[in-house]
């Protein structure tokens, strides 16, 4: 596979977005990060050790499967009824590797945080173990002596072989799980900002793909933009561009993130419908795909037609097919041939 990046879109899409975050700019003057102060478990004491493992913990839903705010939120309330479950050190060593079925428990009191929750009891038991042999029970360690990116990773990945009696390595953290802690920790000011590359999420691959940033050869007809070759590179180039025009990675990681969430989710082009559900085998459809209604060209002038990027839009990336299918599907824009009609409305 032979990828390249359109760095000259990339650019003249990144500055474009990076100024209207700047200005105000519908939507960033409303759309906000998940992690706001508004949030938080009212019992929570922001800033420090408890406010960094509550992200340590938040990290392991931000994988799909639930919308950021609603984890977040779910998660607070928890917290606000059992906070030491949040605390590693509260954990005594005689029953520290025997609390999975506990946090299965307490988590399920929250329906919404149902999603893989046998895998997040385990990571959670076996993460705070570490955390608290070897860090204190304080994830902001984590950070200490790090210079770059890729140190952290030397120090938070799981590189594939976890080793319980060992400090480095943690369960559900892949690069763009690293990027995440980064980011929240640093966002909020529990740690210093430093060079890191953007998390490459659902929403960050939205806005590469539909914007056509990547040229592939040697792909196949149907692209896994999954693939850990063409994550590698998104996040080299908002690296790269973070560093060409010190732009604080913070900001771009808002940008893309929040734009896709507030714009590119409400695109006609971008809504499927549901059938049954059968795991990865549920059947979706595009709306619109077969009857492109009044309704759905009333909400495409609404948010494509407002869209300041989207003369160089090229394709519909829709959700749904990344969350319950496991795949990321794209398909040419679909575009109403009388906008014009929508104009006065």
């Amino acid at each position: 596979m032979e990828i390249s990046i359109n760095w000259k879109r990339a650019e003249k899409i990144f500055s474009r977005l990076l100024k209207m975050l700047e200005n105000k700019e519908p939507p960033f003057d409303k759309a906000l990060g998940p992690h706001r102060e508004e949030n938080m478990p009212g019992n929570l004491k922001l800033g420090g050790r408890e406010h960094a493992l509550f992200f340590f913990c938040c990290c392991y839903y931000m994988r799909g499967g639930i919308k950021s705010d609603q984890a977040i939120k779910s998660l607070g309330r928890i917290y606000e009824k059992h906070s030491q479950l949040f605390d590693p050190l509260t954990f005594s060593p005689e029953v520290f590797l025997t609390k999975e079925q506990e946090i299965i428990d307490i988590l399920s009191l929250e329906k919404s945080l149902n999603y893989g929750i046998k895998d997040i009891a385990r990571f959670w038991v076996k993460n705070f173990y570490k955390l608290a042999t070897y860090w204190e029970g304080n994830p902001i360690n984590l950070f200490e002596k790090i210079s770059n990116y890729e140190d952290l990773c030397a120090v938070v990945q799981n590189r594939g072989h976890f080793k319980l009696h060992q400090p480095n390595g943690f369960y559900g953290f892949q690069e763009k799980m690293v990027s995440m802690l980064a980011f929240f920790l640093a966002d909020t000011d529990i740690i210093p900002t430093f060079s890191f590359p953007v998390p490459v999420d659902f929403h960050v691959l939205r806005m590469v793909v539909s914007q056509d940033l990547l040229k592939i050869k040697n792909g196949g007809d149907i692209i896994d933009f999954r693939n850990p070759q063409i994550l590698a590179t998104i996040r080299q180039m908002s690296e790269n561009y973070c560093y060409k025009h010190n732009v604080d990675a913070r900001r771009l990681s808002d940008v893309l993130w929040l734009y896709s969430g507030a714009m590119c989710n409400n695109s006609p082009g971008n809504t499927v419908s549901h059938g049954d559900y059968q795991a990865r085998s549920t059947k979706l459809e595009r709306k619109g795909e077969k009857n492109w209604s009044k309704t759905n060209n009333k909400n495409y002038y609404r948010y494509c037609g407002q869209c300041q990027i989207q003369d160089t839009c090229k394709y519909d990336v829709p959700s749904g097919y990344y969350y319950v299918q496991g795949r990321l599907t794209r398909k040419p824009k679909h575009t109403p041939l009388q906008l014009t009609l929508f104009s006065n409305q």
